[in-house]
This record gives structure tokens, sequence and C-alpha cells, in this order.
């Protein structure tokens, strides 16, 4: 710990300055006591983010913040640049369009309650800026609005996954080591990649436990256009690639390249079949909606199984072919 700084949030930003301005009102009104800092890393933005970093922060001398733009694409660029200016014993991660609730920060680092637990994960709540459509009422709706793990707080499952719009780490396990967050994993641009925790909390999760505290409450605020049936079914797909390149950055892959090629075709001619199908209701449910998106996600698995190894052409085969 520096200067008196125990906890350090971390936001990082890219051409969502209005998103932006909001996220950090709730985050400086947050009257908790934990002495903390918050660094805004700009990831390339070109529409007056800093001035908008600059007018929300103004004069709070009870929170120091930091801005700072990290200008290589990717959302893991900019977590890394992030975490090397951190001074804290904790890292508090969180996106820039979300809403944090009173009392956060404290309930966050309330939850390291003792030396086994590596990380801490806070309650995500949807907010919607409509009513969602019919079909979205499934597991598949969970792509956007992020895993709720309800409101008892313990220890979270292997199998319970915890991603950073509300998560909370020991600095130091972060900080050993090269960089955290690996470049190929999480969101650049029009790629949506998940896998940056997953990646990252398995190596936590080696020797250290996750948390849960649901007192630690934010708002994830949905945007209009995650709300129609081809951007779910692109974020399923690139889902599905940004899961397998972390599985297979950890422990390879077992496939033949012959057994690949026949899965590969296999899954995406299938999910193909079904955006048929479903393209052709009149009204497709959210039954529907599961098969086609999870038909995706799979084979998103096993079309990065099969190009991976070419980071380009598997990114563009994930952009393009949903």
């Amino acid at each position: 710990m520096t200067d008196g700084v125990r906890a350090s949030i971390l936001v990082c930003t890219r051409n969502r300055a209005d998103l932006l301005a909001g996220c950090l009102e709730s985050i400086l009104a947050d009257r908790s006591a934990v002495p903390r800092e918050l660094i805004v890393v700009d990831n390339g933005s070109s529409d007056g983010t800093g001035d908008v970093v600059r007018r929300v922060v103004g004069d709070r001398p009870e929170t120091p913040v930091r801005y700072v733009r990290e200008l290589r694409p990717g959302k893991s660029a900019a977590l890394n640049t992030g975490v090397a200016l951190t001074r804290g014993d904790f890292v508090l991660l969180t996106d820039d369009d979300v809403l944090v609730e009173d009392g956060w920060a404290d309930a966050l680092v309330s939850g390291f309650s003792g030396a086994d637990v590596g990380g801490v994960a806070g309650r995500i709540l949807p907010r919607w800026p409509s009513s969602p459509p019919r079909w979205m009422a499934g597991p598949h709706a969970e792509r956007v609005t992020l895993p709720d793990f309800g409101t008892r707080p313990r220890l979270l499952e292997s199998s319970e996954h915890p991603v950073g719009a509300n998560l909370a780490l020991r600095a130091e396990l972060l900080r050993a080591g090269g960089d955290p967050f690996h470049p190929t994993l999480g969101p650049s641009g029009q790629l949506k990649l998940d896998g940056e925790e997953f990646h990252l909390l398995r190596r936590v999760r080696a020797r250290h436990r996750i948390a849960y505290r649901p007192e630690a409450l934010v708002f994830h605020r949905i945007l209009p256009d995650r709300m129609s049936w081809s951007s779910m079914r692109r974020a399923w797909f690139q889902g599905g690639f940004g899961i397998a390149r972390s599985e297979r950055l950890e422990r390879g892959t077992e496939l033949s390249l012959p057994r690949r090629l026949v899965r590969s075709a296999r899954t995406y001619a299938g999910a193909r079949r079904l955006r048929k199908r479903n393209e052709g209701l009149a009204d497709p449910g959210p039954a529907d909606a599961w098969e086609e998106f999870s038909a995706y996600a799979w084979a998103g698995t096993h079309l990065e199984l099969l190009f991976g190894r070419i980071p380009p052409l598997a990114n563009w085969i994930a952009k393009r072919l949903a």
C-alpha cells in the first residue's frame, strides 16, 4: 500500500463518454470509508472522453483520480496498463456501462476476510432501457445481463464465473509475473471475445478462493443495440471463441487436425440450420433463441480450436461468420 491508498478502482473505456460520466459519478459519490484511488484508462477514444473525465472529477481531493491513455487496441492492454499504475492492496474492477451503489467499495474490500480469499465478486443487476423482448427470457440473456449470484454471501463454486464488471482482486496476485490479462483475450473494437477474466481467475483459483458479497451492488446499463437477436447471436458466437482460446492457452488442445476440421464444419453447419429455421418463424421464443445461440457458441468454440493458432484469422472469422 502507498500513500494510504488501500483500494485501487480501475475503469477502462473507449468511445463511451456519455456512459462513462455516469459510471464515474457513481464511483465518486460512493461514501465508502476505505481509502482509495480511481484510475481511468482511455483505450484510444476519439469522443472527448478526456474532457468528460476532467469535468466529472473536478476538484475532489477525497478520491485521487488519474486519467491515462493506452493506444494499443484491446481491453486487456488497457487493463494491464491500469494494473501497473495501481497502488492499493486491492484492485476493484468495473466497467464504463456500470453504476455502483453506495457502499460498494467497502463491501468488496470487506470480502477479503482471510488470506485464502484471492478475489471478491459483487452482485450485478441489469438496468434495461426498455422491456426486453420475449425471446430473451432464458439463460442466454446472461450474455448481456451478466451473472447474478443471488442474495446470499458465500464462496463461489468453481463453476461460477464472476466478471470484471464487479470484481476485486488482491493486487499482489495481479502484479506477480508479467501482464495479468492475456493480450489476445477480451473485447477489442467490434470483437467481443470473452475470457480475459476467466483466464486470470483460473490462475487465482489454483491457490485462492473467490468470495461473493451481494451487498457490493452495481447496475449494468443495457444498451438498446444489445437487445437484438443478431447482436445476441454474435455475442454467443464470439464468446465461444473467447472461452476456447482461454482454455487452449491454458491447456493446449488434444484434438487432432482432422477431428477439429470435422467438428468445426459440423457445428457451424448445425448453427446455420437453426438460424435459417428461426428466421422462418413468425415469433421465435426463448427455447428457439437458446438453441440457436448455444449452437453458435459451440461452433465458435470449435472454430477457435481449429484456427486459434493464427489469431488474426480466428478473429476475422469471429467477426464475420455470425
